[in-house]
C-alpha cells in the first residue's frame, strides 16, 4: 500500500575493473515517498564478452536505524 518513486539512471563508471568486463550499466532505485528511503535498488550490466552474460544485483533495505551485529567468521583449526 505504499507509493515509491522509481528512478532509472545510467551513471558513467570511474572503475577499470567494471568497464573492462561490463558494458550497459543501468540503476534502478525505489525511494519511499513517505520517508525518503531508498527500500530496493537493482543494477544490471551486459558482459562485453558474451551476449548471454551480465550481471544482475537486486537489493531490498529495510530496518533502518536498527542496531546490527556483525561477527567474523569462525576459523577452523588446520
Amino acid at each position: 500500500g505504499r507509493k515509491y518513486y522509481k528512478i532509472e539512471c545510467i551513471p558513467q563508471i570511474k572503475n577499470q575493473w567494471l568497464n573492462s568486463y561490463f558494458k550497459n550499466l543501468k540503476y534502478i532505485i525505489w525511494i519511499d515517498r513517505k520517508d525518503k528511503l531508498i527500500k530496493k535498488a537493482i543494477v544490471t550490466a551486459k558482459s562485453k564478452e558474451k551476449d548471454t552474460g551480465g550481471l544482475q544485483m537486486e537489493v531490498n533495505l529495510y530496518d533502518y536505524g536498527e542496531k546490527i551485529e556483525i561477527k567474523p567468521p569462525v576459523q577452523p583449526n588446520l
